[in-house]
């Protein structure tokens, strides 16, 4: 297995097709305005710090940063040398990948873990979701 290949969840592209199950479920209670407001809320800081990611380190090609975008679990698991070098082969010049346009994001928000999955504007890369967390006020990627 590749190290950090969950980093793909910034800068891949990624086209995935969420649908509900078949089975029939209860339709779930309409969120207060104040709840409605605060899943926003979570959900805008998110798709910032994924910008952030992606134009400091896909475009940027800061490949270092990419280690401070991870959650302390996935730190302890990878060193930043991997995680530099993983990124550099998965989104830098030799890649053949294209990043110069904006990413698309699809985002389901669950308290404070988040699924995402990534468009770049090149169009190309894995369909795999990858998990977010929210701990002490910011998102990390937590797919490792």
């Amino acid at each position: 297995m590749r190290p950090l290949h969950a980093i793909t969840a910034v800068g891949a592209a990624l086209v995935v097709a969420l649908s509900a199950c078949g089975t029939e479920q209860e339709a779930a209670p309409a969120l207060s305005t104040t709840a409605q407001a605060d899943a926003s809320g979570t959900e805008n800081a998110l798709r910032a710090r994924l910008d952030d990611v992606y134009r400091i380190v896909i475009q940027g090609g800061q490949w270092t940063k990419g280690y401070d975008y991870l959650s302390l679990r996935c730190q302890t698991k990878h060193n930043r040398t991997e995680v530099e070098a993983a990124l550099k082969a998965e989104y830098g010049p030799e890649s053949g990948r294209d990043f110069s346009g904006e990413p698309t994001y699809v985002i389901t928000v669950d308290g404070d873990s988040a699924s995402v999955v990534t468009q770049a504007s090149d169009g190309k890369g894995s369909n795999a979701p990858k998990t977010w967390t929210f701990v002490d006020g910011q998102w990390s990627n937590d797919s490792c």
